[in-house]
């Protein structure tokens, strides 16, 4: 699908096989080999064809405009709601630059967008009226508590450093580098250096024959970026996370290389080479590392999905000892994924995704009265730095905060009352 999308901007051959070489040794494709992070690898598969098919679409009778519009809303629907984003960005840059190409606006246009909002209304009804979802504030807007938009650098420069870099595993790679610096430092660093590497490509591309590629994909990384802004603003609970911002950031990749290619032939096959082959070697390394670390029985903290082994077994090994020789009859463990559930027999389980729900989410939880013979509580040491773990303590409203005992173990944090 990637390289459909490189061929349709006639993308030279080199740069189209140093472009698909990355996308299959990056660190974002060769994780999930390991561990299953969620609709990532739909999206990923699923997004291209999507801006390929409305790119070419575009041309043909208006039933076929519509048809696809619908197809590519529900495929990236289903393979995760981001996609919807993605879906959004494809129709308003590709809108935009066609009315701007013909001068008015067509038929097979007009037909693009009634299927597009034919497929927003049936997400209104039936998806959107039944729940909240991530992109919902955690707050409503019209509620007298709302705490209005927060216009914060970290929201502004996140999504410019997400579609820059997240092409790449650009924050895996420093958080593994300099041993996870404060985000905030990265951020304010990447966001401006972000912003520049975007003006540069652009300054190579505008007199090329790439122009209407960069103006395309520009366009699209620009209405990406912006949704995501929007939504931090208005206080979605959304992680800052760069997989959110990968489809963007894999097509900033293609420009990027396409501009590097335009200096001297000799220079720009040694950059572009040097770029893709480093972070190659970190994504086939980061795989080699995960995997030895599991045949050796290790818990591995992932940096960002779900992993299947979000609890270490040594972490279980110790509750089922502790139940074996206490013999209690209404202990309660609180864990973060249905699968520690398994390796808990006896135990009465309470599941809390701390990992994936923010302080807000979990500060107005379901609280928890009385008490039992014992309650251990079971999360990562970083919910203890974050402020997760408290939060999720005090929803134990019989049980006194200071009182509860913890324990360090293979990366997690076991609190016990």
């Amino acid at each position: 699908g990637w390289a459909q999308v490189a061929r349709n901007f006639d993308v030279p051959c080199s740069i189209l096989f140093l472009f698909i070489f990355g996308l299959v040794t990056f660190r974002y494709i060769t994780i999930p080999f390991l561990l299953y992070n969620g609709g990532e690898v739909l999206l990923f598969a699923v997004s291209p064809w999507s801006l390929y098919a409305l790119q070419k679409v575009v041309d043909k009778p208006a039933a076929a405009c519509l048809a696809i519009s619908l197809l590519s809303a529900a495929l990236l629907f289903l393979a995760k709601l981001t996609g919807l984003v993605a879906f959004t960005a494809n129709i308003v840059a590709i809108s935009l630059v066609d009315v701007v190409k013909r001068r008015r606006v067509t038929s097979s246009l007009l037909a693009i967008w009634a299927g597009s909002a034919i497929a927003a209304l049936f997400f209104l009804i039936f998806w959107l009226a039944w729940g909240r979802v991530p992109a919902t504030p955690v707050v409503p807007w019209w509620s007298a508590s709302w705490p209005g938009f927060a216009f914060t650098w970290l929201a502004i420069w996140f999504p410019m450093v997400g579609a820059t870099f997240s092409g790449i595993s650009g924050l895996d790679f420093l958080s593994g580098l300099f041993l996870r610096p404060s985000g905030l430092i990265k951020i304010y660093v990447l966001g401006p250096l972000g912003l520049l590497l975007m003006g540069w490509v652009w300054f190579r591309l505008r007199s090329t024959r790439y122009r209407s590629m960069a103006v395309c994909l520009f366009s699209i990384i620009a209405i990406y970026a912006a949704a995501f802004v929007v939504m931090y603003v208005r206080g979605a609970a959304i992680s800052f996370e760069e997989r959110h911002l990968r489809y963007a950031g894999i097509l900033f990749l293609l420009l990027m290389l396409v501009a590097i290619n335009q200096w001297r032939e000799s220079l720009a096959k040694a950059v572009t080479i040097l770029i893709v082959g480093s972070f190659a070697v970190y994504g086939l390394t980061s795989y080699v590392n995960i995997a030895r670390e599991f045949m050796r029985g290790r818990h591995y903290d992932p940096v960002s999905g779900v992993s299947m082994r979000i609890v270490s077994p040594v972490v279980l090994e110790y509750l089922r000892s502790e139940m074996a020789v206490q013999k209690w009859q209404d202990a309660i463990a609180v864990v973060p994924s249905p699968e520690a559930a398994i390796g808990l027999p006896r135990f009465r389980i309470i599941e809390v995704h701390v990992d994936f729900s923010s302080l807000e989410e979990i500060a107005a939880g379901k609280k928890w009265a009385g008490r039992v013979e014992k309650v251990f509580v079971m999360v990562r040491e970083t919910m203890r730095g974050n402020g997760k773990a408290e939060a999720l303590l005090r929803l134990f409203v019989d049980y006194d905060i200071e009182k509860w005992r913890q324990i360090q173990l293979d990366g997690m944090i076991v609190y016990s009352q």
